[in-house]
């Protein structure tokens, strides 16, 4: 719902009432192009984001920061490529399952034709075996589904393309020792500058200024002394 978009905004932003959106917040949402009934959609959402691709940042910050503490960037890329790779395989299984399935019910037509032909008939009129077939159809959805012979040669051939062209910048730039300690330290430093963040926040540019001429006051002060 709108109502649940801006309230999720609200959270993102940090703004509690009787505060509202402002700068390009606000003009975000006022140029969002709702539907009728006002429900917010994923392809609705989706286009959300590409128009305003700042709107959602404070999300994506979240999710970065949750990373970052928990259980580092490289894990956490190692674990997307693990979870890719394991759907890519996944639905290949799908894929030669349903095809095999296929081909099951192909053969046990045929057995249902040769049956009702006759063998002779069978072998020696195979111009009838069209009209015999329309009695044994097969799952015509389930045919749409399956993938062809070359259409599966060729998406298992890209995967092997893909595999073998990992295993090569694999080969080429191994993971190193340095590097590994390079992203443990980085995602150390990562966690203390946020650490140090939350503990002694960035004061705005008038605090600092407040504070710079404080100083300078007080050194004068002493010098005059």
């Amino acid at each position: 719902m709108k109502e649940e978009l801006e309230l999720m905004l609200r959270v993102l932003y940090h703004i509690v009432p009787p505060n509202d959106f402002s700068g390009n917040t606000r003009n975000a949402l006022e140029l969002l192009d709702f539907n009728d009934d006002e429900k917010v959609d994923w392809q609705e959402f989706n286009r959300f984001h590409v128009l305003f691709p700042a709107l959602f940042y404070p999300a994506f910050r979240i999710q970065q920061t949750m990373i970052t503490q928990t259980m580092g960037q490289r894990w956490w890329d190692k674990k997307k490529r693990y979870l890719h790779e394991e759907k890519v395989r996944r639905d290949m299984i799908e894929q030669l399952a349903a095809r095999k399935e296929h081909a099951r019910l192909l053969k046990l037509r045929e057995k249902r034709i040769r049956k009702k032909m006759g063998l002779l008939r069978y072998m020696f009129c195979p111009a009838q075996r069209a009209a015999f077939r329309k009695l044994f159809p097969v799952d015509d959805a389930q045919a749409e589904k399956t993938l062809s012979e070359a259409e599966l040669q060729v998406q298992k051939a890209k995967q092997r393309e893909v595999e073998r062209r990992l295993r090569e910048l694999n080969a080429k730039n191994p993971e190193t020792s340095a590097w590994g300690d390079y992203q443990k330290r980085k995602t150390r430093m990562e966690y203390a500058q946020q650490s140090a963040d939350r503990t002694h926040p960035r004061r705005s540019a008038n605090e600092r200024a407040l504070r710079a001429a404080t100083r300078r006051a007080k050194k004068k002060k002493d010098c005059q002394t």
